[in-house]
């Protein structure tokens, strides 16, 4: 008889959930004492969110029609964060890309959530 057969399937899942609780539980309980958070404790705690920017097609030019010059945008990508309608952080920015309505960035942030 194998022992394996007889486990619940989900326990690995369990198991994973279990010490997910526990580390967000020790972080939370640093945070009570006004213990600082690691880096890893901020993670367990309220995760992060990856961004990733590929690409941007047909912009438009608007170089030409507000700036009235005859080169092409300058593009690039901001993220910010909003409260009631109001940007209150600017969290990423990728690179400039210059004179192209079609540009190409493949950058990834991480962003810490809270």
């Amino acid at each position: 008889n194998n022992n394996n057969n007889n486990q619940h399937p989900n326990r690995g899942r369990t198991t994973m959930m279990s010490m997910f609780k526990s580390a967000k539980d020790k972080a939370k309980e640093k945070l009570h004492h006004g213990e600082a958070l690691s880096r890893q404790d901020r993670h367990m705690m309220y995760g992060e969110l990856t961004l990733r920017i590929i690409a941007g097609k047909n912009l438009p030019n608007t170089d030409v029609a507000i700036l009235n010059r005859h080169d092409k945008t300058d593009a690039y990508v901001t993220v910010d964060t909003t409260f009631e309608g109001k940007a209150t952080s600017r969290i990423a920015q990728t690179n400039v890309v210059y004179d192209d309505l079609n540009p190409v960035w493949e950058e990834t942030f991480v962003i810490d959530l809270c």
